[in-house]
This record gives C-alpha cells, sequence and structure tokens, in this order.
C-alpha cells in the first residue's frame, strides 16, 4: 500500500548562511506556522557533513531533534562558520509553548528524497521533503 506523507518546501537566499535560515524558518512554518520565537534560550551547533546537501539536512533534522527534546524553537541565527561540508551556529529562540503555537504537523525528518541545493551567480536554492 502507498502512502506518501511528505511535504517539500522550496527556499533561497543570496548567501548559504540566508538559504539555512530560510530552510529553518520554513520547517518551523510547517511545524507550528508563523512564529516569532525571540526568547532567552540559547543553543550553539556544530555539524559536519560530506557536502553541502548532506549539510542541509543534518542542520534541519539537529533542529528537529533540538525541538522534541527541549523543546526549542529557534529564533535568531548567527552562522560562526558555513562552509560546504562544516557549519557552527549560535541560536537564539524560545521554549515551545503549545498554547501559543499549536503543532499544525508532526514532522518526522527532512529526507534526501528529491533533494537539490543549487547555487548561481547570486542566488542559493533548495527543494528539501519533509518527512510527516
Amino acid at each position: 500500500m502507498e502512502h506518501t506523507a511528505d511535504i517539500g518546501i522550496r527556499c533561497w537566499g543570496p548567501t548559504p548562511d540566508e538559504l539555512f535560515r530560510e530552510a529553518t524558518g520554513a520547517l518551523i512554518e510547517v511545524m507550528v506556522g508563523p512564529v516569532c520565537a525571540a526568547g532567552n534560550e540559547r543553543l550553539c551547533l556544530e555539524l559536519q557533513a560530506s557536502c553541502v546537501e548532506e549539510l542541509l539536512v543534518t542542520w534541519l533534522n539537529e533542529l528537529l531533534v533540538r525541538f522534541e527534546i527541549e523543546g526549542f524553537l529557534p529564533g535568531e541565527i548567527t552562522f560562526v562558520q558555513l562552509e560546504e561540508q562544516r557549519l557552527r551556529a549560535r541560536l537564539s529562540g524560545a521554549r515551545y509553548d503549545p498554547a501559543r503555537w499549536p503543532i499544525e504537523r508532526q514532522v518526522k525528518a527532512a529526507t534526501y528524497h528529491l533533494l537539490q541545493v543549487e547555487h548561481s551567480l547570486d542566488t542559493w536554492r533548495a527543494t528539501i521533503y519533509l518527512d510527516l
């Protein structure tokens, strides 16, 4: 029996930093709708991958884990380092409050299905599918 429970997101930005921020915002919007997650929660992440596509998926999945385990919703992201195979980021955000932000869709994972990250002269673009 076939069952498709995925949703695709497309995002773009002039730099890799902005692309990753846009992908983060799209993930959060799929989960809880538009959110301004300003708060006092802080988080530092350091991730490695074999390529920028894998790094993007790893990033989004790490944010999902932090949301599920710690209730962390990112607001502001500062990329200290963002290269094709490595990132270091400082995040500030809020602790998830279901009264303010009810779950719209339960996202299990960012996937490699039809994953694309492309770079042209002045734009980075990505297509990512989320498993619901």
